[in-house]
């Protein structure tokens, strides 16, 4: 099985963990990967308001006193919504839709990510890219917030069917 890795969706303790057999496709897009390889591929998916917590902190990770978690996003929402520039903050349909339609056979949640690793591959998956001090994903959300961020991954929202 090879691995389509999703920005802020467990990639890089996945990567750490899989062996050299498992080719990881990073940050493709289904559509880029030739149709023999892709019935093989599986990737993670992560509720998108979790998610969008975590691009909020790896995008500010260095920057001393950056913008609200609400500001940052409207800020950057011209480079969100149907940019490929912005690979990062993609929502998940991007990467695993081919016009429309799922083309990822294998997908696995988020929070199932360490038993799957542990029956699929027999590893422990480390933790890396941990951000210290980090609030439940709630906590960072207003009325402006939730609403703007339940716009741009609406797809996510309803092709998963995540709940806040």
């Amino acid at each position: 099985m090879d691995f389509l890795q999703i920005p802020k969706a467990c990639g890089t303790s996945i990567c750490a963990c899989i062996d050299s057999k498992t080719q990881s496709w990073g940050y493709y897009r289904a559509d880029l990967i030739p149709e023999a390889k892709l019935k093989r591929v599986w990737a993670v998916i992560r509720n998108p308001y979790d998610r969008a917590v975590s691009i909020y902190h790896h995008a500010n990770r260095e920057i001393e006193n950056p913008l609200s978690f609400y500001q940052w996003w409207k800020n950057d929402e011209s480079f969100v919504i149907g940019s490929d520039v912005s690979f990062l903050h993609s929502p998940l349909v991007h990467y695993l839709t081919i016009d429309g339609k799922l083309a990822v056979p294998k997908i696995v949640e988020f929070a199932d990510v360490p038993d799957f690793m542990k029956r699929t591959f027999n590893k422990e998956l480390p933790h890396l890219n941990k951000t210290p001090d980090r609030k439940l994903y709630k906590e960072y959300y207003n009325d402006k917030s939730f609403n703007l961020i339940t716009e741009i991954f609406k797809d996510d929202l309803s092709m998963f069917n995540y709940q806040w």
